[in-house]
């Protein structure tokens, strides 16, 4: 009796799990996308595509996976579709006109951009105006890449991955144009048994065996202003151990010999040895 009872409640609806609705979907796609398994989710979100046609979350997501496999004609194909039925989605045809750029067309991305209405404000307004100055730049179009770069405020905010577009655009646009922050580190590290061979950083210098390292870090900060006058930080740290500079930073040199007192006379060591007064001698 009891066994039968099991089987009649296991039977009821709603006993069985819960349908993955299209907001668990676009979790499960996503999960998918942070762990690398692009291949899986772009099978998971057709699937899903076809239960959901009306989710356009799970038409962005399935475009992005295809893009991170570098399948830019399925990419543009399901992005078109997708604006095909939302065609003012903003959204949509920013990706969209990413795809055509990155296919080298101008032209298919001017259409993209030009069907819908720019973002008033916020990053989406900032990726636009990004994609407007990349396709005009595509075209030959230097004026209008530039325009549009300046209507990028410097202190306008940015997706994170579109800041390397707007550095790349605003330096061609304004030859004046610095990055905020910027800064370069220099780092080498080695080491001899031989006190003759030199520092393993500096083949100039010879001293006792050691594990040597060069450490080189400069930094440069330009805070965001509308005026070509700007001020600028810098900041320099040599740490070698050894390394001097001038106090007014202007261009030195130097050199060092070392030199061996041999039986012959001085020997300069970076010279060949003096075998001619060896021979002399030994007469």
């Amino acid at each position: 009796m009891g066994v039968v009872l099991l089987v009649a409640l296991l039977l009821l609806p709603g006993a069985a799990a819960a349908e993955c609705d299209s907001r668990c979907e676009r979790q499960t796609a996503s999960d998918l996308i942070k762990r690398g398994e692009t291949r899986s989710a772009i099978e998971s979100l057709r699937s899903a595509r076809a239960r959901f046609p009306a989710d356009r979350g799970l038409a962005l997501l399935l475009a992005r996976a295809y893009l991170l496999e570098d399948n830019l004609f399925w990419a543009e194909r399901t992005l078109r579709e997708a604006v095909e039925e939302w065609p003012a989605d903003a959204e949509l045809r920013a990706w969209l006109a990413a795809v055509h750029l990155r296919q080298g067309d101008p032209e298919l991305a001017a259409a993209a951009l030009a069907g819908g209405a720019t973002p008033a404000s916020g990053p989406e307004r900032s990726r636009w105006l990004l994609l407007t100055a990349a396709q005009a730049r595509l075209a030959g179009e230097p004026a209008g890449a530039a325009e549009a770069v300046a209507a990028v405020d410097r202190r306008s905010r940015l997706f994170p991955e579109d800041r390397p577009l707007w550095a790349s655009l605003a330096a061609g646009a304004d030859p004046w144009w610095q990055r905020a922050l910027s800064g370069s580190l220099e780092l080498g590290l080695g080491a001899t048994s031989n006190a003759l061979a030199g520092s393993p950083t500096d083949p100039g210098r010879a001293g006792e065996s050691s594990g040597l390292g060069l450490l080189e870090l400069r930094a440069r900060l330009v805070p965001p202003s509308d005026s070509r006058w700007r001020p600028a930080f810098e900041v320099e740290v040599l740490g070698d151990g050894w390394t001097a500079v001038t106090r007014d930073r202007s261009l030195s040199a130097h050199f060092e010999l070392s030199v061996a007192v041999t039986p012959f006379g001085p020997w300069i060591l970076s010279e060949p040895y003096p075998y001619e007064q060896a021979e002399v001698a030994n007469a």
